[in-house]
């Protein structure tokens, strides 16, 4: 198993029991993955590289873009909100397959 275990709702008593981890960090620790600063370090990233990510179900016949969006000023210290970024969706699309039983199931 890889470090990033998982187990079902009846197994993860188990699988807790045969974890030791070799190299604990502790919760003060900056490259905590879990942290603030990271998440806001990654939104951040994701909104000024101005990338365009494209998504496509293909069990549902959908195709749609996402982006992120950096909110105003006003939004943020005015209003009182807690969050600077927000995803934007768009460019939303039906592709239904060219198989008539996946068709008829994406239709329902």
């Amino acid at each position: 198993m890889s470090k990033y275990r998982s187990a079902c709702i009846s197994h993860h008593n188990r699988l807790v029991l045969y974890i030791t981890p070799k190299n604990e960090i502790l919760p003060n620790d900056n490259n905590q993955r879990n942290s603030k600063n990271f998440h806001a370090d990654l939104l951040h990233r994701r909104w000024a590289s101005k990338r365009i990510y494209s998504h496509f179900s293909q069990r549902l016949g959908i195709s749609f873009d996402t982006k992120y969006h950096a909110y105003g000023l006003n939004n943020v210290v005015k209003k009182g909100n807690d969050f600077i970024y927000g995803k934007v969706y768009f460019n939303f699309k039906h592709r239904h397959s060219t198989s008539l039983r996946t068709e008829k199931r994406q239709r329902a």
